[in-house]
């Protein structure tokens, strides 16, 4: 008897089953699709040619054009008193580690670079 019921059961939990994974995908991909659109970056122009020269020596490393790095990374710029810096992080979606580039305030020079978590 306790078999005969399992039997019958179990077609219905499966249906339950899958039925909550297609709908947990569903709303992983509309969650996920809001979320990149969510997400902001807020530029300076004075940061500019900092952010250009960061994902030019980035290009250059990964052997790419600039277009194809600025849509796969976004740039935070931070500035200190001797130097500024900027991060290229991963986009949302984007699989990767950051790459960290600082210049001189004074002479404009490269100071520091490295691919960190790649």
């Amino acid at each position: 008897m306790l078999i005969w019921g399992m039997r019958r059961w179990t077609p219905l939990l499966c249906v339950v089953f899958l039925t909550a994974c297609v709908a947990l995908a569903g709303l992983w991909l509309t969650a996920e699709n809001r979320l990149r659109r969510l997400q902001q970056e807020v530029r300076y122009r004075q940061d500019a040619s900092f952010e250009r020269r960061a994902y030019a020596i980035k290009a250059r490393e990964e052997r790419s054009t600039t277009r194809e790095i600025e849509d796969l990374l976004f740039p935070v710029t931070v500035s200190f008193p001797d130097r500024n810096c900027v991060e290229l992080r991963p986009r949302w979606g984007v699989v990767g580690g950051t790459s960290m580039t600082c210049f001189s305030n004074k002479t404009g020079k490269l100071l520091y670079h490295a691919s960190i978590g790649e």
